[in-house]
């Protein structure tokens, strides 16, 4: 579940921000580098519901931190590491972001 969900959510906002906004650099960065990552860790918290049913249903199997430190520490640690990467690759090595096309998010087409 932790590894099945996050990378599910990450495909659909990867797809909805492809296909609703606007496209330059910034926003692929933005929204693929910084906001889906935490959206997908944020949500993977949804998991806990498997768990929880999993244990008929007593909430004793989910440790008392566990949402503080999954959505506020692991989701804006993850969101900020991905983004920083994601903007640094995409900046100077955009070939090897296999998700970035030089195409759509430049101006004026590919640079020869």
């Amino acid at each position: 579940m932790f590894g099945a969900v996050p990378v599910g959510i990450s495909t659909l906002l990867q797809r909805a921000s492809i296909a609703w906004l606007p496209r330059n650099l910034f926003m692929f960065i933005f929204g693929q580098g910084f906001v889906s990552p935490a959206i997908a860790v944020s949500l993977t918290a949804a998991a806990l519901g498997v768990h929880v049913a999993l244990a008929d249903g007593s909430p004793t199997v989910v440790p008392a931190g566990y949402a503080l430190s999954v959505l506020l520490l692991l989701a804006t640690g993850e969101a900020w590491f991905t983004g920083m990467s994601t903007a640094l690759i995409a900046v100077y090595r955009p070939a090897w972001v296999t998700t970035y096309d030089v195409r759509r998010y430049r101006l004026g087409g590919p640079r020869t």
